[in-house]
């Protein structure tokens, strides 16, 4: 099920973020801007996060490192709150404009203010919090305030800028006590701005009828991403898994493949006499390459971020059917400020 349209095979990413090292004085350098970004989570309202700075260490010594702080709008450090949920669909808050980047390699840390909680899973919500769906507020950690978002490479002279991607279905998770809301490392990546392009994906309301179980939309119907084209003769190679941490739940067969990013598919399609109107869900922040994409309906499974107090979470693999319909997946390839577009419907049947 592979797009006609070919576009440009996967770029090698630089990625890199603001700071010196990772090489000596005389060395060259680049002028390096940086932005966050989310792919929206489902079940809350608001994921407040506060940013401090970020971190640079030179892969070959881990003690040479230079930390970038965060200013305001007078040009002094000031740590930033935001609603990364304010920032989807291709918009971006800038943090840190135009530094100086020595060329080399580094590793990533990116430096949250007030994240974490009391031994007893309390805290203050004043920096960092997540507001539920029911307006229920609770308290946000960041492991020890920091986010190791690993390796990258300032490889070029010139000006660069990239973008901190956070997909939330992936790095929100509500921890076993559901009294607080932890964010990780884990689903939030480094891409270059100059290498992005979108996928918009189209759902109607005909499919949930004709999936193995019927379902309708809003109870865990989910579009799943995943990098690279994954079948052969028309027949997918690999099993498409849903949202899990491969560092959490470490008993995993090898063929299941780690969803890029997903989106739940909450809204049914408008009904007019012409038939069912499609819902677009866009996938924006996608560096150049290939990409497989799935739609699933799937009540049986969870596909949301998690619900502790029934044993879910986007930390461990749900065995979720994916693609379901079966025939519901494509092959799709990305270019820079392009959009490739499908559509789910009965045509594909």
């Amino acid at each position: 099920m592979r797009s006609s349209i070919v576009f440009p095979s996967l770029s090698i990413l630089a990625l890199a973020l603001s700071g010196c090292g990772g090489g000596d004085s005389d060395s060259s350098s680049a002028m390096v801007s940086f932005s966050v970004a989310d792919a929206p989570v489902d079940d809350v309202k608001a994921v407040w996060v506060t940013l401090e700075s970020v971190t640079l260490t030179d892969t070959s010594d881990d003690t040479n490192s230079h930390t970038l702080v965060i200013n305001n709008s007078d040009g002094d450090p000031e740590p930033l709150l935001i609603n990364l949920k304010d920032y989807q669909d291709g918009a971006k808050k800038l943090i840190i404009s135009d530094a100086e980047v020595a060329l080399g390699d580094y590793n990533l840390t990116l430096n949250t203010y007030g994240c974490p909680q009391s031994a007893n899973g309390t805290g203050s919500t004043n920096d960092c919090w997540v507001v539920e769906n029911d307006d229920t507020i609770y308290p946000l950690k960041t492991p020890s305030n920091k986010l190791k978002l690993g390796s990258f490479s300032v490889s070029q002279e010139g000006t660069q800028a990239y973008t901190i991607d956070f997909n939330l279905r992936s790095a929100l998770v509500n921890n076993g006590g559901g009294d607080n809301y932890n964010l990780k490392p884990h689903g939030i990546t480094i891409v270059d701005n100059f290498t992005l392009g979108k996928i918009s994906a189209t759902v109607t309301d005909t499919l949930f009828n004709l999936a193995d179980d019927t379902c309708t939309a809003g109870t865990g119907n989910a579009l799943y991403l995943y990098q690279g084209w994954h079948s052969t003769s028309g027949i997918l190679d690999v099993t498409l898994g849903d949202e899990f941490d491969p560092d959490v739940d470490t008993d995993i067969a090898e063929d299941v493949l780690m969803p890029y990013a997903s989106k739940l598919v909450t809204t049914a399609s408008e009904s007019t006499p012409e038939g069912d109107v499609p819902v677009e869900y866009v996938f924006a922040n996608l560096p150049e390459g290939n990409y497989t994409l799935a739609f699933s309906c799937s009540d049986a499974g969870y596909a949301q971020n998690g619900d502790p107090s029934n044993g879910d979470s986007a930390e461990y693999y749900d065995q979720i059917t994916i693609a379901n319909p079966t025939e519901q997946w494509v092959e799709l390839s990305v270019s820079y400020d392009q959009t490739a577009a499908h559509a789910f419907d009965v045509s594909a049947l």
